[in-house]
């Protein structure tokens, strides 16, 4: 094994479909916040969430006081974005319970960790490669799938999947 670098991409086809599958797991947990968002605050962008390495967790709404009053249960108090979400014993927290999940991609830890640092990182697919970009130097273990790439091939690539 070797340390994974900081810019890193790979064309071995297990890595490709991880990568992709995460994404596809990434865009339905979104489309279902989004419509949560829109049923409870008429706005698609009104909710709250946290991204990591392993996944994406919902966090709650920022929903107006009136609306929170209408709404059956018990709910808790706004946290510090204004966001709220209702008591585990309100019958809407199970529609409020919104993760997404990601799987392992193989040669590459879903937490990397540097001097001082921490973070999951960019992980995508561009032209038939999965790309790994980290804004640190991660000092986790890799494998033979992941090759470095000069930091200027990565943000291009970043760039192109951004552009469309």
């Amino acid at each position: 094994m070797t340390t994974l670098p900081q810019y890193a991409r790979s064309t071995d086809p297990e890595v490709i479909a991880a990568v992709e599958r995460n994404r596809q797991y990434e865009a339905e947990f979104h489309r279902k916040i989004q419509a949560l968002s829109e049923k409870w605050t008429g706005k698609p962008d009104n909710a709250w969430y946290r991204h990591g390495g392993g996944g994406s967790v919902f966090t709650g709404l920022r929903m107006t006081r009136e609306r929170v009053e209408e709404a059956p249960g018990q709910w808790k108090k706004p946290d510090r974005n204004g966001a709220v979400r209702p008591y585990k014993s309100n019958p809407l927290s199970e529609e409020f319970s919104i993760v997404a999940e990601h799987e392992q991609v193989p040669g590459r830890p879903s937490l990397l960790w540097g001097q001082n640092w921490m973070g999951g990182g960019s992980l995508f697919v561009h032209e038939g490669a999965a790309w790994s970009g980290v804004g640190f130097v991660p000092d986790a273990p890799a494998d033979e799938r992941w090759t470095e790439v000069l930091a200027s091939e990565f943000h291009a690539a970043l760039e192109a999947v951004n552009a469309r």
